[in-house]
């Protein structure tokens, strides 16, 4: 993200440098309507100077460093905004907003040999690959595809998951609140790579058939690949208690138990085109799956039957206490009448400010 990563410059609207996670105070905040002028000096003596304009004014040198620390790496131009719209002065031939200082001129008006091309994207599907992780939480899904991103640096691919959004949204919110929304950005995210050449690995548990099923269907075109990370039974103990001490929270075990009676392990089919098992086998995880849907139909309480569970509703609806028939004859009193019409008015079922539960993403 910019300013977080290393070798990432950056000047944010709150009036302040950042760079490689660390921030300062540098020029002023900015609001709306302002223009900002982003200069990059490169001295023959090998130093390189990062300045910033806002409205014309000059902001001072923000970063001055030795070109070598770019280690041979380009400088690209970078913005990153949230909740608001921004323009760009691309056109060489436009008059500038701002005159530009002297000695300075414009990005596009660079010669081709003093630019450096980015990657480019694939130009079709066929080029791409998506990679579906498939496992339990704390599994070792995440680990594994950083790993492979390291391993395979020349495929440029695109993390896509909660933990990585959750990471980037600025908010005050809590974290249930922030996981519900990450979550439904994270489903936007991906049906839009999914018409976007490029390579992806979508890091969720992916353990629900029809989840599983629709996302590989979104992505017919690409070469869709499926690694099931399913551990020994104790190695995904020591790893999930890792993990949940890290992060500082735990899943509730009804939460998790229905997590390992819903699950269903991936086979080949015509939707993928290659399937992966990592630590234990394709038959090993079936088997142990089995045992754990096993235990956990034993440890959940039991699933009430269609007529239990809508007379238990009904007994828990809160209705006017009215026992005798003659109940009919007084409510034609205008006080009894009151009653009723204000009870018409009242929730059918409880409000969901009454509701409390654990919202936890499968897919």
């Amino acid at each position: 993200m910019l300013g977080k990563d290393y070798l990432s410059f950056a000047y944010d609207g709150r009036g302040k440098k950042v760079s490689y996670g660390k921030e300062d105070n540098y020029g002023e905040p900015l609001s709306v309507g302002d223009v900002v002028g982003c200069y990059a000096s490169f001295s023959l003596g090998g130093s390189v100077e990062l300045s910033f304009h806002k409205n014309g004014l000059f902001l001072g040198v923000a970063y001055s460093f030795d070109a070598s620390v770019l280690q041979g790496q380009p400088l690209f131009p970078h913005v990153l905004c949230r909740s608001c719209s921004i323009q760009f002065l691309l056109d060489p031939m436009a008059g500038a907003w701002y005159p530009y200082p002297p000695g300075f001129i414009s990005l596009m008006a660079l010669s081709n040999e003093q630019k450096i091309r980015a990657v480019s994207a694939p130009l079709s599907k066929s080029q791409c690959e998506v990679i579906v992780m498939v496992g339990f939480p704390g599994s070792g899904k995440t680990h594994w595809a950083k790993n492979h991103i390291k391993q395979h640096p020349e495929k440029h691919y695109r993390l896509l998951s909660t933990e990585e959004l959750l990471a980037c949204m600025i908010t005050g919110e809590q974290r249930d609140t922030s996981l519900q929304q990450s979550s439904q950005c994270l489903t936007e995210l991906i049906k839009l790579a999914a018409k976007r050449p490029g390579n992806y690995i979508l890091d969720q548990c992916n353990i629900l058939f029809s989840a599983r099923h629709y996302k590989l269907q979104l992505f017919v075109g690409f070469r869709r690949k499926v690694i099931v990370i399913f551990p020994s039974k104790e190695e995904w103990k020591k790893r999930l208690s890792n993990q949940q001490l890290k992060e500082g929270e735990q899943i509730p075990q009804t939460a998790f138990l229905k997590l390992q009676v819903s699950c269903t392990l991936p086979e080949q089919d015509d939707l993928l085109e290659e399937l992966h098992y990592m630590g234990l086998s394709q038959q090993q995880a079936q088997t142990m799956l089995q045992e754990y849907k096993d235990e956990a139909h034993r440890l959940l309480p039991p699933v009430l039957k269609h007529d239990e569970r809508k007379q238990q509703r009904f007994k828990k609806r809160p209705y006017p206490h009215c026992q005798t028939s003659s109940h009919k004859n007084r409510c034609t009193s205008q006080n009894s009448w009151n009653y009723l019409h204000s009870w018409s008015q009242q929730h059918q079922y409880w409000p969901a400010s009454c509701l409390q539960g654990y919202y936890y993403n499968s897919s």
